[in-house]
C-alpha cells in the first residue's frame, strides 16, 4: 500500500529491498566488470540509443565492443606506449579498469579488428570520427591520453546516462555533481 505519499513510500520500499542510492550506484557502475557480464552489449546499446539523435540513428547490428585500453598490453611499441601512459602501476590500473564501462565503447567490426591493441594516439582519431554517439567523447581536444582518471571520468558520464535510461524513483537523484571513484 503506497498510502498518501506514493512516490516517497515507493522509494522507501525500494531502498529497503536493496535499490541503490546514487551514492552507491555511480561508484559501483564505474567499477563494474561490464565486458565479462552477460548484459555488457545491451547496456552500451541502451546508453547509445538514449543519446542518438532521433533523426540520425546509428545502426548497431555490426558494432562490436571495443576496449580503449586494450584487453592485453604487450611488449611491442603500442604496449610500451600504454605502459608509459599508465605509469609504474600500469598492471594494477589495467586489471582494475580494462573491462569497466568507462573503457568500453561500440565500433564497427572492421574498426574493432583494426584497432585491437593500438596505442591511444592511433585509436583516438578513429573513435573521434565514428558515427556512434558514445564516441563523441573522444572528439574533445583536451583528451590527449587515456589514463585511469579518463576511464573513471567517462565511467561517471556513462553512469549518469545509465541512471536516466534505467531510472528508478528519484531517491537522491543528482545531475552532474556525482563524484567519481577516487
Amino acid at each position: 500500500v503506497l498510502g498518501d505519499n506514493p512516490l516517497a513510500n515507493l522509494a522507501a520500499f525500494l531502498v529497503d529491498k536493496g535499490w541503490p542510492s546514487d551514492d552507491a550506484f555511480f561508484p559501483s557502475f564505474q567499477q563494474l566488470n561490464l565486458y565479462e557480464g552477460k548484459y555488457g552489449r545491451a547496456v552500451l546499446e541502451g546508453i547509445e540509443q538514449s543519446i542518438q539523435a532521433f533523426s540520425e540513428p546509428v545502426l548497431l547490428d555490426n558494432c562490436w565492443i571495443e576496449h580503449i585500453l586494450p584487453q592485453s598490453v604487450t611488449d611491442d611499441a603500442d604496449g610500451k606506449a600504454w605502459q608509459a601512459t599508465l605509469g609504474d602501476g600500469w598492471r594494477q590500473v589495467h586489471e582494475q579498469w580494462v573491462h569497466t564501462p568507462g573503457n568500453l565503447t561500440l565500433v564497427g567490426s572492421d574498426y574493432n579488428i583494426a584497432m585491437q591493441k593500438k596505442a591511444f594516439a592511433a585509436k583516438k582519431p578513429v573513435l573521434k570520427d565514428s558515427r556512434v554517439y558514445l564516441n563523441k567523447h573522444f572528439a574533445e581536444a583536451s583528451l590527449a591520453t587515456w589514463t585511469e582518471e579518463n576511464i573513471k571520468a567517462r565511467g561517471l558520464q556513462l553512469g549518469l546516462i545509465a541512471s536516466r535510461v534505467w531510472a528508478g524513483p528519484p531517491l537522491n537523484r543528482v545531475a552532474t555533481d556525482a563524484k567519481p571513484v577516487a
